[in-house]
């Protein structure tokens, strides 16, 4: 039923005066008292046949001493006409005419608030009305839900197609499927080979892999294992294959995304979405173990710069330690061993090492933040792993040198003041070369940080994985694209 609506045109001030419109016991009576207003505007009055309330839309000209009325209602007040509402033009009901014919839906415009999300719409309308929410309104005669069909990327091109212009036809059973209340087009996930492949961006920007076929050089070195895993939860996974299950573990190493994000974007559950990241960090970590990174040195001296060759003929690796943020331990012994001093947080330690030539070598397991440099060192087998009369180049903070003497190694490291005031020339210059040369390692780790799982604090269940995710990205950034010069 229309609601009664009472249009006044632009009169004088006093003609509305003890004005009272009678509807089904409800008075309304407009006292104005303007003090000399000249004119006002009444456009609407709207007697809602439930609630009995008047909504008057006003607006005030050249009233001296008045602030132009703002319109309101009263709280128990249901509308059911809004200015806001806007016809269709000839256009628009063009339009849907021919969507409805294809039986797709209408791409809803800037301006067409008449509709929701769940209606698709033909140009005739009709009156519903709702009697338990006590409203009323207009829409246009929906499709019936069998009449809804979803249509295959090769039946209907949702990228560069316009819906407008495409040529009438019929959907057939076979290469469509009904759902409830929407129409669906079936496509790959985000985060999948099928996406990744024609966009080396995104690639990059999720894998750190420049493109595919390093990818999938990467992914070939896992061997044919990736076929027969056992899962940490689960025995199988289904509905995604091996190579998008390494994309998404690589995506939560880049990126370092919660798992319902990733989960989405992988078109997984959250639950698979950790069930495979954990079972693909330790099989890939054991599966690269067996790898052999440590390099012959002939191999060194081949790849060493130019520059660095003339100065430091020798040096056969650099090392430096790196720490990883973790939230705190519950375990106050844990506490204790994890809180770095210079951090001043809870922590994981990693000592790096790499050749001259920017290749990782060596990454020794993850200790707690309260380990000293020179500790990681001597639980380590690289003096074992050098030869004799080879060098290793180390910040000041590795007071090593007794450790490798033994084995005829010398370490390359800037001198320390002692009880001296100032060093000598010869020294300072000597400690130019070294610093210049030590930066490297610097700019490696630097590498290994794009992978922002090293940035963010690990919670408990990922800091058990430190070791194996430190492993994987010094080994990711391996296959990355050189980024010490030749000429170095």
């Amino acid at each position: 039923m229309a609601h009664p609506v009472v249009q006044f045109q632009t009169v004088a001030a006093h003609h509305f005066e003890g004005l009272s419109l009678r509807r089904s016991n409800v008075v309304i009576i407009l006292g104005l008292a303007l003090g000399g207003a000249s004119l006002l505007h009444c456009k609407n009055i709207l007697l809602h046949p439930f609630t009995h309330v008047v909504y008057v839309l006003l607006d005030f000209a050249c009233v001296p001493g008045h602030t132009r009325k703002r319109r309101c209602l009263l709280p128990s007040a249901v509308p059911s006409i809004f200015f806001w509402r806007k016809s269709d033009t000839p256009s628009t009901i063009a339009r849907r005419a021919r969507a409805a014919k294809r039986h797709v839906l209408p791409d809803k415009s800037v301006g067409d608030n008449n509709y929701s999300d769940t209606e698709i719409s033909q140009p005739k309308e009709q009156a519903v009305c709702d009697q338990n929410m006590d409203s009323c309104y207009m829409i246009e005669d929906p499709f019936d839900v069998y009449e809804e069909v979803v249509c295959t990327a090769e039946d209907f091109d949702i990228r560069g197609a316009d819906v407008s212009t495409q040529t009438d036809s019929v959907v057939t059973s076979d290469s469509c499927s009904q759902t409830d209340n929407s129409v669906t087009v079936n496509s790959a996930p985000l985060l999948s080979i099928t996406n990744l492949e024609s966009d080396q961006r995104l690639l990059h920007y999720y894998t750190g892999l420049e493109n595919v076929a390093k990818l999938m050089t990467v992914f070939s070195t896992l061997g044919p294992a990736v076929n027969h895993l056992t899962y940490f939860r689960t025995q199988t996974v289904t509905g995604i294959t091996p190579l998008n299950q390494f994309i998404l573990m690589l995506a939560k190493l880049r990126q370092d995304l919660d798992y319902l994000p990733l989960s989405q974007l992988c078109g997984v559950s959250e639950f698979t979405a950790r069930n495979i990241f954990i079972t693909w960090i330790n099989f890939c970590a054991r599966q690269w173990s067996e790898v052999k990174i440590w390099p012959d040195k002939d191999l060194v001296q081949f790849n060493t710069p130019n520059d660095f060759k003339q100065k430091f003929p020798t040096t056969r690796l650099i090392i430096d330690g790196t720490e990883i943020p973790i939230q705190k331990p519950s375990n106050p012994k844990a506490q204790r061993s994890t809180f770095s001093s210079y951090k001043n947080r809870n922590t994981v330690k990693v000592l790096v090492g790499s050749t001259p030539g920017g290749l990782i070598s060596y990454l020794s397991p993850a200790y707690g933040g309260a380990t000293s440099d020179r500790q990681i060192v001597e639980r380590s087998a690289l003096p074992q792993m050098c030869d004799a009369n080879d060098s290793v180049m180390a910040d000041k903070g590795f007071n090593v040198q007794d450790i490798f003497a033994a084995r005829d190694i010398h370490v390359n490291i800037p001198s320390f003041f002692k009880k001296k005031n100032r060093m000598s020339g010869r020294q300072v210059l000597a400690d130019r070369k070294i610093s210049s040369k030590r930066v490297h390692i610097e700019r490696i780790i630097g590498l290994m940080k794009t992978y922002k799982i090293l940035n963010s604090p690990l919670p408990a269940s990922e800091a058990k994985l430190a070791s194996h995710i430190v492993t994987i990205c010094g080994m990711l950034c391996n296959f990355r694209n050189r980024i010490v010069s030749k000429n170095a």
